[in-house]
């Protein structure tokens, strides 16, 4: 078992954004490569557009663009559907906390199965995460904290409220991953993600 660690998540955005044909208009040699990953990833285009439900709300800081790309793209690979507000709602202002984005948000957690929500080092900068959180917990009572690691790790223990809902983790048995929840509280407790997802 393991956290989702930072270097694996940028490699898996690179490769997405290295073979996905709707980024091949953009040349390096003409951007700076950090201002044309933000063009890449800004311009993604909603594969899922039309899509009324989802498994996974993943409430993030947009300062961690790259990694949360990588994020989807490790929970896509497990088949589950994955809502970002800058990917699906492409051109939604985030910048800005309005009565109609607030709405808009809250109507894409209700029709999500959970929130997922990637703790980093940027998290604690976002004026949307701690709503989501508290909106989430409330409505569904369904949220599991993904932590991105700087490094290697196998455990998490969350600061303040952090340290009251489970954590996601990948875990590999028999040369087969999978995803797995596991209560802070008792590290004894762990759930099979989509027991955990699927369940009343």
């Amino acid at each position: 078992m393991a956290l989702f660690q930072e270097s694996y998540l940028r490699n898996l955005a690179s490769q997405k954004l290295r073979n996905d044909s709707r980024y091949s208009a953009y040349s390096t040699e003409s951007v700076n490569d950090s201002i044309r990953k933000s063009l890449l990833l800004e311009s993604s285009v909603n594969f899922s557009k039309g899509k009324r439900s989802f498994d996974i709300f993943l409430s993030h800081s947009y300062s961690d663009k790259e990694l949360i790309l990588g994020v989807k793209e490790a929970l896509v690979r497990f088949k589950y559907s994955v809502y970002i507000d800058w990917i699906d709602d492409y051109g939604m202002d985030r910048t800005n906390v309005t009565k109609e984005s607030v709405l808009w948000i809250k109507e894409r957690m209700e029709a999500s199965k959970c929130l997922i929500y990637a703790t980093s080092s940027n998290s604690s900068s976002s004026k949307w995460m701690p709503w989501e959180l508290g909106f989430m917990d409330g409505f569904k009572d369904k949220v599991a904290l993904l932590p991105v690691s700087q490094n290697y790790s196998t455990s998490y223990k969350g600061n303040e409220y952090l340290g009251i809902y489970p954590y996601l983790e990948m875990v590999t048995m028999s040369n087969i991953n999978y995803l797995r929840v596991t209560d802070q509280q008792n590290k004894n407790l762990s759930y099979d993600f989509n027991d955990w997802l699927n369940r009343s």
